[in-house]
């Protein structure tokens, strides 16, 4: 994600063959769908699993109580390798900011009031609302109150607690012009759609696409 590594590193190809055997596991047709579609086949027993964050909860919710109490979750199988043991995980935190040069905001009562509201918001009685409003999320404020958190908040709250290295997404973790529609999310379309493709000559084109990038 940095460029510290070549994408034409034996270790990446190895990570895209072993999607390759995965691949005829998944439904046909994920390119364009959105995720509340794709929760949608989870829902209606369409699909077995589903790859995304808690958030899925909201689809189940909706439909039914039994649904959602249908509903559970694991952290991403081991591959049985040194890395094993980061036990690193996916997990997005949601953020709120201040426009630095915001002309309604730049200076005065109204931005001494957006920042203490953005302070209000990191407490843990703000995300107290937050969470029980959208029981998908969990607090990042220690002081939150936890005792009302479903079954899944709590197992998710215990297994970001154990994690030793926690990730955002690929358009987060790395520049916005490698990771857009002309880059990552394109190889990665065009794997999808050919998973038996010649995997060394895609990533040496994601690699050329890298290089080709103005410093950052």
């Amino acid at each position: 994600m940095a460029g510290k590594n070549k994408w034409t590193d034996p270790k990446v190809l190895a990570v895209f063959n072993k999607w390759k055997e995965l691949m005829p596991y998944h439904q046909s047709g994920a390119a364009g769908r959105t995720w509340q579609d794709a929760a949608q086949a989870l829902l209606k027993k369409q699909a077995g699993m589903y790859l995304l964050g808690m958030f899925v909860s909201q689809q189940f919710k909706a439909a039914s109580e039994a649904d959602l109490a249908d509903l559970d979750f694991f952290p991403f199988p081991a591959m049985g390798t040194e890395f094993d043991a980061e036990k690193a995980l996916d997990a997005p935190i949601d953020g709120f900011m201040i426009a630095a040069k915001s002309p309604a905001g730049a200076a005065g009562a109204e931005q001494d009031s957006a920042k203490a509201f953005v302070a209000f918001l990191g407490t843990g009685e703000a995300q107290k609302i937050f969470v029980t409003a959208d029981p998908g999320n969990v607090a990042a404020a220690s002081d939150a109150d936890t005792s009302g958190y479903n079954v899944l908040q709590k197992k998710a709250a215990e297994l970001i607690g154990g994690a030793q290295k926690i990730t955002q997404f690929l358009d987060r973790d790395t520049r916005p012009d490698f990771a857009g529609s002309n880059g990552m999310q394109n190889f990665l379309l065009k794997f999808i759609g050919d998973p038996n493709q010649d995997l060394t000559k895609l990533l040496a084109s994601i690699q050329t696409f890298w290089d080709g990038l103005p410093p950052a």
